[in-house]
């Protein structure tokens, strides 16, 4: 599966929340029989903010086009007079500056820049994340050959490592710096040759396999089905460490609605595996269904990061000259 297609599902779970709060909304604003609504939307735009580095290698205009007019086409079948709208932010500073200024509505983002942006602005008790083989968690393994003569991390120092993705940002990369932390270095970068990115699962997993690359750095679920796919990479590789599971990205409501409105939206949200266009999508990008999470489901995340936070200070301490007044 390629970095793009995992990217990618971060932006079907926003189209999701998109499709099913549209729904939602524009039901509750032409059924007045089911009461009033205190905190009805003064627009006809539900908008879903996201940083742009979640599209990976999507064109961002192609990506952006595409989800919209997806959206606006089962809208239509529906007969709703609603709409969508998606914003790109270039990073998680300028959408939390839109968030601020009540321009967004809801977030789709990676876990990693939640927490350090985001924790103290949205509503943590409205958290959704993609649920694939019955659990929305992930986590990291770090794979070599059998017969490569390495048995564990240490024997990596100074050997180059194949990363899908973003080489040293996200989840990722705070749990290679924790890793090479233990062996005494303060990052990644100063632990291994060369970090090489690269964007699909298959360009990081054959090279090892073919003895080109000595490790590489996927998630244990793409290892699967790589496995699933030909059963003698599971034969040929082993396991050289593995993170903890995490939620590698969620959507999350920054807008306070009436209790009665985000019911609502979130029946529609779950319920979006029980539609033929929802299922599609969903098996496309490969995720069983959308799930609300409470917060603790950060708390693995969370932990990884304040261990590489503690880690790196530690280690600049204790390094040469620390301290020494110049």
């Amino acid at each position: 599966m390629s970095t793009t297609r995992a990217r990618t599902r971060l932006v079907v779970e926003c189209a999701a929340v998109v499709l099913a709060c549209a729904c939602v909304l524009s039901a509750n604003v032409r059924e007045q029989d089911r009461g009033p609504l205190t905190d009805r939307p003064t627009t006809s735009f539900l908008r879903v903010g996201f940083v742009d580095a979640v599209f990976g290698e999507v064109n961002h205009n192609d990506a952006r086009a595409a989800l919209k007019a997806w959206s606006q086409r089962v809208i239509a079948a529906a007969g709703l007079a609603f709409e969508g709208d998606v914003k790109l932010f270039g990073d998680s500073a300028a959408l939390k500056a839109a968030v601020d200024a009540g321009a967004i509505d809801i977030i789709v983002i990676e876990t990693a820049e939640y927490l350090r942006v985001f924790t103290q602005t949205s509503r943590r008790d409205w958290i959704l994340a993609a649920e694939r083989r019955g659990t929305p968690f992930e986590s990291f393994v770090l794979l070599t050959r059998v017969d490569s003569g390495i048995r564990q991390f240490k024997d990596l120092r100074g050997r180059d490592v194949l990363v899908v993705g973003n080489a040293l940002g996200g989840l990722v990369g705070s749990w290679l710096d924790v890793l090479t932390g233990k062996e005494g270095d303060r990052i990644a970068a100063e632990f291994f040759g060369v970090i090489n990115k690269r964007t699909q699962v298959s360009k990081a997993v054959l090279p090892v396999f073919f003895r080109q690359a000595a490790a590489c750095v996927v998630t244990r679920a793409a290892y699967q089905t790589m496995c699933e796919l030909n059963p003698q990479l599971g034969h040929q590789l082993r396991i050289v460490a593995e993170s903890a599971p995490v939620v590698t990205g969620i959507a999350c409501l920054v807008r306070h609605y009436d209790p009665k409105v985000q019911d609502r939206i979130e029946q529609a949200v779950l319920n979006l595996n029980v539609s033929p266009g929802g299922q599609q999508v969903m098996t496309l990008f490969q995720f069983d269904k959308l799930v609300r999470q409470p917060p603790t489901c950060l708390d693995s995340a969370r932990s990884l990061l304040e261990e590489q936070s503690r880690q790196y200070v530690r280690l600049k301490r204790a390094a040469p000259g620390a301290g020494v007044a110049k």
